[in-house]
C-alpha cells in the first residue's frame, strides 16, 4: 500500500504502524491512511504517535530503564511527564506494557 500510494514511509514510521496496531491489520491500514492524510504523505514514528494520540513508546521505554536500575524517582518523573501531556493512565498503562512486552532486558 505504501508503494501503491506514493507515501513516504521512514522505518522507524512503519514501525510505530506496528506497535500502535497492536497485531490488527486493520488499525495498521487506518493507522497508516490517518497518518498519510494528516502528514501529506509522510510517515513518520513522530507523526504516527501524533495521528494515533499514543505516548511515545521511548519515553515509557525511559520509565523501564529507570525501574530496571531501581531508580524509581527518575522513573516517576518521566511517567508524569507523559501524563501531564494529557494521556490518560490506562493510555499510559497500556503503551508500558506493550514496551515491557517487546524489551529484551526484562
Amino acid at each position: 500500500m505504501i508503494d501503491a500510494e506514493n507515501l513516504k514511509a521512514s522505518d522507524d514510521g512503519i514501525e510505530a504502524i506496528i506497535f500502535t496496531a497492536e497485531g490488527d491489520m486493520r488499525y495498521a491500514l487506518n493507522n497508516l491512511q490517518a497518518t498519510a492524510s494528516g502528514f501529506d504523505g509522510i510517515i513518520t514514528r513522530d507523526n504516527v504517535f501524533k495521528v494515533c494520540d499514543q505516548p511515545h513508546p521511548e519515553i515509557t521505554n525511559n520509565v523501564i530503564k529507570f525501574c530496571l536500575k531501581g531508580q524509581f524517582s527518575k522513573a516517576c518523573t518521566e511517567a508524569d511527564k507523559v501524563y501531564e501531556e494529557g494521556y490518560n493512565p490506562v493510555d499510559i498503562i497500556q503503551s508500558l506494557t506493550r514496551v515491557i512486552q517487546n524489551t529484551e532486558d526484562i
